[in-house]
């Protein structure tokens, strides 16, 4: 056999090349065929997660839809409650000012034979006042009618009627206050002549270690006798471990001298600042009331530090 035949011999007995390249074609196209789907897949998944998306996007804007219709609707009735609100504090500040008056009527009729001519200027100007807030609050009535519904000028009209409300009671509290100050004044038929503690207050000031003190002495007993005598005042403290007495007259920062004297038909009031030194802890005050009217006896009372600031307060 020739070399020839050999070489043929040999390629019909290797077969094996055809089906290596059948297969590698095969196995190309199932590999295509596999990417081909799994990025079909992830196209399908992306369209999926896109429309999920709007799907939410479309309800979070009905949401938000349906509440601003809500909230456009509470505001178109927003302005009635506020018209309501401003005639219910209308109807509030004529209720205080008739308090007022009859608080005023009780006051002149408890005190009318001292002779407080004072209470009866603070009365006026009170009324006086009382007058001004009618006059203001009718001319404020005549504008909110002619304001036609505007929602922001009637929430300033109530601002301003609270405003006014807020003064109002304060006055009434103040009024109260003076009244129990003037029945501690009125003593009852009989009643044994002497002098009254009625308060003593501190106040700090501004000033390190400066305050303003007030105390207020009343008269008990007959009305028409006129009492004297002397209050002495001392500032008990700790210096440098050491307890100290200070006089309240070594302290003052204006007329020393006439501190501690009083002559007073119903009542006197002390009131002036005082500087306490460096380094010094007060703890406690001590009032002593030394009269010099005949019949009279003399006191002393001892308070805290913390106490007297307090009723300043």
């Amino acid at each position: 056999m020739t070399s020839s035949h050999r070489g043929f011999q040999v390629r019909q007995h290797q077969p094996w090349k055809l089906w290596l390249a059948l297969v590698l074609i095969v196995a190309l196209l199932g590999l295509f065929f596999l990417l081909g789907r799994g990025y079909q897949s992830y196209e399908l998944e992306s369209l999926r997660i896109e429309h999920e998306t709007l799907l939410s996007r479309i309800e979070d804007l009905e949401l938000r839809n349906s509440s601003l219709v809500q909230k456009n609707a509470h505001l178109e009735g927003g302005s009635k409650i506020e018209r309501d609100a401003y005639e219910l504090a209308n109807q509030e500040l004529a209720r205080l000012q008739h308090q007022l008056l009859a608080l005023f009527f009780y006051l002149g009729r408890s005190y009318q034979n001292y002779e407080l001519r004072h209470l009866q200027l603070e009365r006026e100007t009170l009324v006086s006042r009382i007058e001004e807030l009618e006059s203001r609050n009718s001319n404020l009535v005549q504008k909110n009618a002619h304001l036609e519904g505007s929602s922001k000028i009637e929430r300033d009209a109530y601002e301003l009627a609270s405003q006014e409300l807020v003064k109002l009671q304060q006055q009434l509290l103040a009024q109260k206050e003076e009244l129990v100050f003037y029945r501690g004044i009125v003593s009852p038929q009989g009643a044994a002549l002497a002098v009254n503690l009625q308060s003593f207050e501190l106040r700090p000031k501004g000033v390190a270690n400066q305050f303003s003190y007030k105390m207020i002495l009343t008269k008990s007993g007959k009305s028409t006798t006129k009492v004297r005598g002397g209050a002495n005042v001392l500032i008990r403290g700790d210096n440098s471990g050491e307890v100290k007495e200070l006089k309240m007259t070594d302290l003052r920062l204006e007329n020393p001298g006439k501190a501690n004297k009083f002559a007073f038909r119903y009542f006197q009031v002390f009131e002036g600042d005082i500087t306490l030194p460096e380094g010094f802890e007060p703890f406690e005050v001590e009032i002593g009331i030394k009269p010099t009217t005949k019949k009279v006896k003399s006191f002393s009372e001892t308070r805290s530090w913390t106490q007297v600031l307090s009723e300043g307060v």
